[in-house]
């Protein structure tokens, strides 16, 4: 990983962890989507449409958090999605 942006990483990961939590078990496969979505909840949160502790501040629009994404990915340009695993099947 590399070094963090500033405090909002952690908390953006603290937050999706406990949003993931909520539906999937604990473990590697948990870990790498934090790790592809944190970026996400940061952008919601600095753009005011979510708090820290994850709960939505306004109603959903699509469009609104389309633009914060954006919007936070061209202020951190360096930021790479790691790429997504495939997952196996648990039948």
């Amino acid at each position: 990983m590399v070094a963090q942006r500033s405090n909002i990483e952690a908390v953006a990961r603290e937050i999706c962890a406990r949003l993931y939590a909520r539906h999937w078990p604990p473990g590697a496969e948990l870990d790498v989507d934090i790790d592809r979505h944190w970026h996400i909840v940061a952008a919601l949160v600095e753009a005011g449409l979510m708090d820290e502790t994850g709960t939505d501040l306004v109603p959903f629009d699509l469009d609104r958090q389309m633009m914060a994404i954006l919007e936070w990915h061209a202020r951190h340009p360096d930021h790479v999605v790691p790429p997504m695993l495939l997952r196996r099947s648990r039948d």
